[in-house]
């Protein structure tokens, strides 16, 4: 259950106006989790000769069992600020409250009794952010802006980590210098930014107990993001994108991940979407691209699970009728197969989940 609901309000004194934003932001979310397993090993397929061997389904036990309750209301205060035509500052604050109630049992054995773990905490944290834009006369917008962030550990299913310490919420602060160039009547819009992010208290699994995570300290993200859209005559228009990311474990409790890029991060996320428009009728065509990265465990020998990179098309298709919008999507429009989330499985075996394939939605939307 999500609930965001908030309040507006617009000032002006002179050359000076004020736009004040005052919300509340309430989560809630109950997660009951089981997994069953065989008494006994499941035989191996020999692929050029198989026998099939059928597992004894019959003689199978609950080992794992975890209800996670969490809770979590957050009070924000925002007000962006004019100062004659040119500065824009903008101000921010929010006070989150989060409770997190979970119960997790786990066997090794069918027969063994159940280790109960019980974890009743409360995390507080209050967050702000601040920035401020430079509006020139010949389309240029610089700015600069600061955050930081809390969020707890609300996935939680096992409550605690490898070393049995309760997880701690996930804190991060980022810095950011930017640029807009939007001339007036020109029909496009180009804009750079570089950042610099730092996460502390994230999440991986343990070499040593694949079955926990541990909280590796902290994560270094620096990058540069570029975007450009703009129409090209005919009811044509396109929007690209490109981010180039360089992340590092910069401090953790396995001394094999400092250094080297988290698990899932990729290093280049590009993409390009072009769009036609005639009157009622839309029709788009887009592409995305992100590099194959390394999967979550850092292992001491061998190699390390390594998710794919892959390029994937999608395409959109919207009328509008009167008040109502019909429209069609399709992702992945090829229904091109890639691996992602590989893993290294309990007793070392490595395992990968395959991505989303095509997917076809078809809405109609009434609006009035």
């Amino acid at each position: 259950l999500v609930i965001d609901t908030h309040v507006e309000a617009r000032l002006q004194s002179g050359d000076v106006s004020h736009q004040i934003l005052a919300g509340i932001d309430y989560y809630h979310s109950k997660l009951d989790w089981r997994i069953h397993s065989l008494n006994g090993a499941v035989a191996p397929i020999d692929l050029v000769n198989p026998v099939y061997v059928q597992p004894d389904w019959g003689n199978n036990y609950l080992s794992d069992r975890a209800l996670a309750r969490n809770t979590q209301v957050g009070l924000y205060l925002q007000d962006q600020i004019k100062l004659g035509e040119r500065w824009v500052v903008s101000l921010g604050g929010r006070y989150d409250t989060a409770r997190i109630d979970t119960k997790y049992d786990a066997r090794l054995t069918g027969n063994t009794a159940f280790t109960t773990t019980v974890v009743d905490r409360r995390d507080n944290a209050f967050t702000g952010r601040a920035g401020a834009i430079y509006l020139a006369p010949n389309g240029l917008a610089p700015y600069v802006s600061f955050n930081t962030a809390f969020q707890p550990p609300l996935t939680t299913v096992t409550a605690v980590d490898a070393n049995g310490t309760p997880y701690e919420p996930e804190t991060a602060r980022q810095a950011e210098v930017g640029v807009r160039y939007a001339p007036q009547g020109a029909g496009y819009t180009l804009s750079a930014a570089v950042f610099d992010l730092r996460k502390r208290n994230v999440r991986t699994p343990s070499t040593i107990n694949p079955r926990f995570d541990v909280q590796t300290g902290e994560v270094r993200s620096r990058g540069l993001e570029l975007q450009g859209t703009g129409d090209v005559g005919g009811g044509f228009s396109v929007i690209g994108a490109y981010t180039y990311l360089n992340a590092k474990v910069t401090r953790s409790n396995n001394a094999l991940e400092v250094g080297e890029r988290p698990g899932a991060t990729p290093e280049h996320v590009a993409s390009l979407w072009g769009k036609y428009q005639r009157g009622p009728l839309e029709l788009g065509l887009g592409m995305r691209h992100i590099s194959a990265t390394v999967g979550e465990l850092r292992v001491a020998t061998g190699p390390i699970p390594t998710n794919d990179g892959y390029t994937l098309f999608d395409a959109m298709a919207a009328y509008d009728v009167g008040a109502w919008r019909l429209s069609l999507n399709v992702t992945n429009l090829g229904d091109k197969r890639y691996r992602t989330q590989c893993n290294t499985f309990r007793g070392g075996a490595e395992f990968c989940a395959l991505g989303f394939g095509r997917e076809v939605k078809v809405a109609a939307v009434y609006r009035f």
